[in-house]
């Protein structure tokens, strides 16, 4: 026998696939995505966020912590990335980004055309290496061999370049952007030497669905229009899925500094899918709502019909004298719905208009001993056993039944206090607590008045362990 340890219940396995079955239609209609933000205004020595290559260090410049990209010396490369790769593309979805830095470049007193080299924020394959002999022209990024536009190259990148390489650039220093290439696609001057020492920012931004790559950069207050680039490109046919993303620069006969002072970046996926891709997934969703919403109804019109069927038994008492309230008392108190109440119709039924052989009694001639009395009786000659129900013909745990049996004469001590709370009953029935000790000598019950007549007809009977016998 155990007791008290399967506890079922419609309503709650109900709640339960209503809520996973609704969460999973929102699964099936969110895009995946996987955004890349960062701000950093200071770049300490230590921090894990960015990785140096190269000549690049942190180091301090004006008492503030910046990226130094490069040594003051002659033909040095270096170079600092973000350490978390972007997710620029995945299928046809595209990532808008924008880029925020500010920026000094150092000339360090040297002349119009005779700075080099320059820098550049590039976009390029997860773990790019820095190639050999990437230094002067080539930024960090290129050589003399891959400087030139080829389908091996998956390289996007804004140069701030300081030198007009006549090969390769325009006659003057400029910004520009280049694709795949040491060359600008298109450019704009800039003056280095006039803005030498002094601090810049730059902004660039991507719109994934216009395909429009876009520079501004200033060294006053807001962006002014006329600093500006902008270029149509679309980056999936230009680089991987996923891209490291940083900063680069070389010097080459003459140096100068290049340093980053500060570094924001946010992205953001959108999707751009064809009409044959949004009919997919329009089918697809169809074919979903189709198969989970008429099951999710049915769950819904089962409960309820449950619940009204329920709720009319109750009220209306339709069980009829066939027998059919006994077993779903039986049933009641085998799921331990206590306490709880039963109609006078139920009870009158169940009992079959309370006839005598359906009432638990010892007979001794004219006598009728009531049930709790005869337990006593049994407890006290040491045959408690013997009150168990002869058709188990003693086929039980004898422990379990004494436990029950003595619990229930505990329930009908005289006094309600000293009768058991619902926490002690539990635990005894479920053999965790020791067996109260009950007296030597039965206690002496008051007999219960007969009710009237007229009164039994309305009377609405209560199943409770702080009741005297049955």
């Amino acid at each position: 026998m155990i007791f008290l340890r399967r506890l079922s219940s419609i309503r709650l396995h109900y709640y339960n696939n209503s809520f996973i079955i609704i969460h999973l239609i929102n699964f099936l209609l969110i895009p995946f995505c996987h955004p890349l933000s960062f701000s950093i205004n200071h770049f300490a020595q230590g921090t894990s966020n960015i990785l140096y290559e190269g000549d690049a260090v942190p180091s301090i410049f004006k008492g503030s912590e910046v990226i130094e990209l490069n040594t003051q010396f002659f033909f040095c490369v270096g170079r600092a990335t973000y350490a978390i790769p972007l997710h620029l593309w995945e299928g046809s979805l595209a990532a808008d980004f924008t880029t925020n830095f500010s920026f000094i470049v150092d000339t360090l007193n040297n002349q119009r055309n005779n700075t080099a080299d320059g820098f550049a924020f590039f976009l390029a394959p997860v773990h790019f290496p820095i190639p050999p002999n990437p230094a002067g022209a080539y930024l960090g990024l290129l050589n003399r061999t891959t400087g030139y536009p080829t389908s091996q190259n998956q390289l996007v990148m804004v140069e701030f370049d300081s030198y007009a390489n006549g090969n390769i650039d325009p006659p003057w220093p400029h910004i520009g952007i280049n694709d795949k290439t040491i060359s600008s696609v298109v450019h704009a001057s800039w003056d280095p030497v006039l803005h030498s020492g002094k601090e810049g920012r730059a902004q660039i931004t991507y719109n994934a669905t216009t395909n429009n790559l876009s520079v501004f950069w200033t060294y006053e207050e807001s962006f002014a229009a006329n600093n500006s680039l902008s270029l149509i490109i679309d980056l999936r046919k230009s680089l991987p899925e996923w891209v490291t993303i940083g900063f680069s620069s070389s010097t080459g006969l003459v140096y100068e500094r290049h340093i980053i002072s500060s570094w924001e970046f946010s992205s953001d996926l959108k999707s751009d899918e064809s009409k044959s891709k949004k009919k997919e997934k329009r089918i697809v969703l169809k074919i979903v709502i189709a198969t989970v919403v008429p099951f999710f109804i049915l769950m819904l019109c089962i409960y309820l019909w449950a619940v009204i069927r329920k709720w009319i038994k109750r009220s209306h008492g339709t069980e009829n004298n066939s027998g059919v309230a006994l077993p779903s008392i039986n049933k009641d108190l085998q799921m331990l719905a206590l306490p709880r109440q039963f109609t006078y119709h139920e009870l009158f039924t169940a009992t079959n208009n309370f006839a005598n052989d359906r009432r638990r009694t010892y007979h001794d001639g004219e006598f009728h001993l009531p049930l709790f009395r005869w337990v006593w009786h049994l407890y006290l000659e040491g045959n408690l056993l013997d009150a168990a129900d002869e058709r188990l013909e003693m086929d039980f745990d004898h422990t379990e039944m004494e436990y029950l049996l003595i619990m229930g004469l505990w329930c009908t001590h005289l006094h309600p206090r000293e009768r058991p709370k619902a926490g002690q009953v539990i635990k005894v029935l479920q053999l965790e607590a020791p067996l109260p000790k009950l007296p030597h000598i039965m206690p002496e019950y008051p007999m219960p008045q007969p009710q009237t007549g007229s009164s039994q007809s309305q009377l609405s009977f209560t199943s409770s362990f702080n009741t005297i016998g049955r």
